[in-house]
């Protein structure tokens, strides 16, 4: 659910970036008939995913959302996450925020037949309703939770979500910028082995 970090994540390679972004749709074997970079991009997301979900500082973020998420505790963090990135793009990110993500949308175009249909929907709501810009208010980002709970399979409590972020915002805030700063040093790095392979 942090596909703001996802692109950001994915460096300067458009093909790469859009593996990266379609990859929650791309469930097992990788298809041969996707170009060899966004073969590459599903393998980044998937790293990213795995290394999130191991990171110590996560872990531990986790077990203090578990009591009111249970097994969405991971989702929310996520999004959380987007939150912090968005909030702090003049320390992480590239250029402006609004700018940025005009380049990235912009430039999928083009590629939107590589785009799984649930995935394509998603990028079409998520580029008209600019909900990326608007994770950074707790307006915008409680509208994604409310809408996110409602399609849940099992009660999430997603929808009291923004009142969990109050209460904790600060040790949330920093357990963020304990863990990002190695998420990009090890996902810059994963990239960097990937360019052998396409």
């Amino acid at each position: 659910m942090n596909y703001l970090a996802h692109l950001l994540l994915s460096g300067n390679d458009i093909e790469v970036t859009v593996g990266n972004f379609i990859g929650d749709g791309v469930k097992g074997r990788i298809p041969t008939d996707l170009p060899p970079a966004m073969q590459n991009g599903v393998k980044l997301h998937r790293f990213i995913d795995g290394y999130a979900d191991d990171h110590t500082v996560n872990l531990e973020m986790k077990t203090l959302l578990r009591p009111y998420f249970r097994k969405y505790a991971g989702v929310v963090l996520d999004m959380y996450h987007d939150h912090f990135l968005a909030m702090k793009w003049e320390t992480y990110g590239v250029g402006d925020l609004e700018g940025f993500l005009d380049n990235q949308f912009s430039a999928f175009e083009p590629h939107l037949d590589y785009f799984p249909p649930k995935v394509l929907r998603l990028y079409q709501g998520m580029r008209e309703g600019g909900w990326l810009l608007k994770y950074r208010s707790f307006d915008g980002l409680g509208r994604a939770f409310a809408g996110i709970s409602k399609r849940t399979r099992y009660e999430s409590n997603m929808e009291n979500a923004i009142e969990v972020l109050e209460e904790h915002y600060d040790t949330l805030s920093d357990s963020f910028d304990l863990f990002f700063p190695d998420m990009v040093r090890d996902a810059s790095s994963f990239r960097g082995d990937l360019l052998t392979t396409v």
